[in-house]
């Protein structure tokens, strides 16, 4: 180059070119990860720009699959068991992730601010979409609740639902109509929040509802937000980390979304819920997997087991885990003593003999706790003892008990004798009983002893048993030797059997009937004047006394009713 006097002026140069240079780093992990002092929350395509050695500008592309980690699964079902007794699979509960969520939100430029609109989209298939509403939290005012319900159709996975302030504008922005209009509930003005519900509780949120969203990070006056792809629903708790962002004022002055510098992308938006897997250890440090799923069955001893839940993804993210216990009890020991042989006719007996104490007899003749022998069969009869013990476990034991017949016992008697006869010898089968009542020595019935009347003699008998039973009947000792019983009076009764009248006839003024049953019990006393009748109608069939007194003189007659 000529120097300023026109000579030749040399210049050397000694020229470094430093290049830039670009990297891409893809990685999975559970919940965050933090690469060059940023924290990552949501998994998705990010870039940081950074200086390196020479100086010059270092792009890095990051890819980034996280996934957050699940809640120790809930466990249910029965947990206690009696030995022998069917064990029920166990169940855990795994975490689950609503089928709705709020994709994108735009704050429009048209005339009056339109079009505005909130952008949703279906993770699952959704049977009834009427289950879902949402509403605007205006200028940080908190909650308005659900001020827009869904119509009750379905919406398939992958699918969006929009509702716009008007369709029109809808239309002229965006090139096609939007689901639904709703005037106010999607009337956000780019500083408002957003409210998910599902039967009337929240599920997802965009936003503060509580702070104006003037100047906060998640502002969107004039421009829109979206979701990043893969984030779910959030439960009510904000997380701008999911959000991207055009900028306030990103659409002013363009008339379509297409003539935006950066429109909306509206209808990019996807995601799908995790699935998972649910694992059983046998130890606490969970080295020793016992299967996977849910249910699953447990063994049949007591055992303690661990459930987690590992949420797929490429970082396999774990849940801690949660611990239950299948306990098998074992059955009680149930005893049920011998048992004393007892007589048909014996009182009821207490039973005690059971062990533990406080439980339940049954059997033939029981009732309440007591054997009763005359309501069971003569013979051996089975009874049994059940006892559940403080963890519902039942055992039984059982025990027999003899009832005894009791013997056939007879007496053989007369039907009356005079009082001027010898004693009699009683006869009863089977022989060696005993012989009771008035006049009665040993096996001897002394008439002189007695007296004249009606005595009622009982045969007992007891057997190798100790089983006892007895017979019995009247004998009538008469006066055969008294004036009275010469029948001076003429005293006679008839027809005898009778079905029920009888004819009582005497010579006299006044006769005094008494009718005895063979218990010697009066059952009538009658005053007759002459000839005449009396009614035994009312009596049962069988043997009864009639005893006439006539003038002093008495006269019994044995008179069969049929």
């Amino acid at each position: 180059i000529p120097n300023a006097a026109g000579c030749d002026s040399i210049i050397t140069i000694n020229l470094t070119v430093n290049m830039p240079t670009s990297s891409t780093i893809t990685q999975s992990a559970c919940d965050t990860v933090v690469i060059n002092s940023t924290t990552y929350t949501t998994s998705g395509v990010y870039t940081q720009v950074l200086p390196n050695a020479a100086g010059c500008d270092s792009t890095i592309t990051i890819t980034l699959d996280i996934t957050g980690t699940p809640s120790a699964p809930m466990t249910s079902g029965d947990t206690s068991y009696c030995m022998g007794s069917a064990i029920v699979d166990m169940t855990a509960t795994n975490t689950t992730f609503d089928s709705l969520i709020i994709s994108g939100v735009a704050d429009g430029t048209l005339p009056g601010g339109k079009p505005k609109y909130i952008e949703f989209y279906a993770i699952n298939d959704i049977s009834d979409l009427s289950v879902y509403g949402f509403g605007s939290a205006n200028n940080g005012g908190g909650t308005d609740g659900v001020e827009y319900t869904f119509p009750a159709q379905s919406l398939t996975a992958g699918s969006y639902f929009t509702v716009a302030t008007d369709s029109a504008n809808y239309m002229t922005f965006f090139g096609t109509f939007p689901n639904d209009v709703h005037p106010w509930a999607g009337n956000v003005n780019g500083d408002d929040a957003i409210e998910l519900f599902k039967d009337s509780v929240v599920i997802d949120v965009f936003g503060d509802i509580n702070v104006d969203g003037t100047g906060q990070p998640w502002e969107y006056l004039d421009g829109w937000a979206y979701r990043q792809n893969g984030s779910l629903p959030n439960g009510g708790v904000f997380d701008i980390n999911e959000w991207m962002f055009s900028g306030p004022n990103a659409l002013d002055g363009v008339g379509t979304n297409a003539a935006a510098p950066n429109p909306v992308p509206v209808g990019t938006f996807n995601t799908s819920a995790p699935t998972s897997t649910i694992n059983w250890y046998t130890d606490a440090a969970l080295t020793t997997m016992f299967g996977t799923g849910s249910p699953i069955a447990p063994g049949t001893t007591t055992q303690t087991y661990y459930v987690t839940e590992t949420l797929a993804g490429g970082s396999s993210c774990q849940s801690a885990s949660s611990m239950v216990t299948i306990t098998v009890n074992a059955l009680p020991t149930v005893t049920f003593g011998s048992l004393a042989d007892v007589c048909a006719n014996a009182p009821s007996v207490t039973l005690t003999q059971g062990s533990p104490a406080g439980g339940t007899y049954s059997g033939p003749g029981v009732t309440a706790g007591a054997f009763n022998p005359a309501s069971a069969t003569v013979g051996v009869q089975t009874l049994t003892y059940d006892y559940t013990d403080a963890n519902g476990c039942s055992a039984s034991a059982t025990s027999t008990i003899t009832v005894n017949a009791l013997p056939t016992v007879t007496f053989t008697t007369v039907d009356s004798i005079c009082d001027n006869a010898t004693a009699i010898t009683l006869t009863g089968t089977p022989a060696g009983g005993t012989f009771s009542g008035t006049g009665v020595t040993g096996s001897t019935f002394d008439p002189a002893v007695a007296g004249i009347g009606t005595h009622f003699i009982s045969y007992s008998y007891t057997d190798a048993n100790t089983c006892s039973a007895s017979d019995s009947a009247f004998i009538v000792v008469d006066g055969c030797s008294s004036i009275g019983e010469i029948n001076l009076n003429n005293v006679s009764v008839y027809p005898n059997p009778t079905k029920g009248m009888l004819t009582v006839s005497f010579d006299g003024d006044i006769a005094i009937v008494e009718v005895k049953n063979v218990n010697g019990q009066a059952l009538s006393t009658t005053k007759l004047a002459s000839k005449q009748s009396i009614d035994l109608s009312t009596l049962s069939a069988g043997t009864y006394f009639v005893k006439v007194t006539v003038e002093g003189n008495s006269y019994t007659h044995r008179v069969i009713v049929e």
